[in-house]
């Protein structure tokens, strides 16, 4: 439920004593990261100055030419400037798999971060402030996954160390399915399409099942699910750290020149990121809905 306990309490003018401005353990970390992006749009505004641009006409530092076109015929041009990105993109087969990887790594960090709070609840009984400190336990691994990258790359080209981390992501995605839960799950639809009645197989498996379910919801990998999960969950973080350092180094190697008249490749990059963090979190919303019980 909601926390009670209010640590200060600021009422706003046309609002009732309910409302207004609370500031407590669970507000304090959102009013926090607003001043921290309000001090850095500050700085951004009044700091920073535009760099040279090294890739000027020759040998010239001046400004770069406005565009005096009207947004209507701007927008007349979008569709076919959208086309033609399209073929320069897929007209490269190398960029567009570095592409699906990028997506597909922000899908995972995505899945993995909005997931936490309620698997541990679901299957641990751990609440929203234990999941958060497992969360910023994994920021202390962002530098480990780096120096990895750092002196694999020395050694081994970035293609085989793409390839293994995408196996090792692999392996540990595997781990952290709940493998008891799946068995149990298949055993139940097992038995909801056989009589048990006049089976005594099937009322020893019927039996096993109900007495193994806790809280309406399966185990978790015999009673190490804390183990397999925290394990999994940080070696899934660690792949993913590996494989996008290397991935947006491939990525800016094989990006066609034709882009650099086109779009920013920060701004395609962040587009593709946005388009996998949008489908991860779809797919969470999907699983709630298609694992609630009818009794629900």
């Amino acid at each position: 439920g909601r926390d009670t306990d209010v640590d200060i309490h600021i009422p706003l003018p046309g609002i009732d004593h309910s409302g207004g401005i609370v500031l407590d353990h669970c507000t304090d970390p959102g009013f926090l990261m607003a001043f921290l992006w309000l001090v850095q749009l500050l700085s951004l505004v009044f700091l920073f100055t535009e760099p040279e641009r090294i890739n000027c006409v020759a040998g010239t530092n001046s400004k770069i030419e406005r565009n005096d076109d009207s947004i209507w015929t701007t927008l007349y041009a979008l569709p076919s400037n959208l086309l033609g990105l399209l073929n320069i993109i897929l007209s490269n087969h190398a960029f567009v798999v570095t592409l699906f990887l990028f997506s597909f790594i922000e899908l995972i960090g995505e899945v993995l971060i909005s997931s936490c709070s309620m698997i541990v609840l679901r299957y641990f009984d751990w609440h929203g402030s234990r999941a958060g400190f497992i969360l910023a336990s994994l920021g202390g691994l962002v530098l480990p996954a780096h120096f990895i990258v750092e002196h694999a790359s020395r050694r081994f080209p970035e293609r085989v160390i793409l390839r293994a981390s995408i196996l090792f992501v692999f392996c540990s995605v595997v781990a952290i399915c709940n493998l008891e839960g799946l068995i149990l799950d298949l055993a139940a639809a097992i038995l909801n399409s056989e009589d048990t009645e006049h089976d005594m197989e099937l009322k020893k498996l019927e039996l096993t099942v109900n007495n193994s379910m806790k809280h309406d919801e399966f185990p978790y990998d015999w009673g190490a699910g804390v183990f397999v999960y925290l394990t999994s969950l940080s070696a899934i973080f660690i792949g993913t750290i590996v494989m996008e350092g290397v991935n947006t180094s491939l990525m800016s190697k094989s990006a066609p020149k034709e882009l650099d008249g086109f779009v920013n490749m920060g701004l395609l990059a962040t587009l593709v990121g946005s388009i996998g963090r949008v489908v991860g979190d779809s797919m969470i919303t999907v699983s709630v809905f298609v694992g609630r019980s009818p009794s629900r």
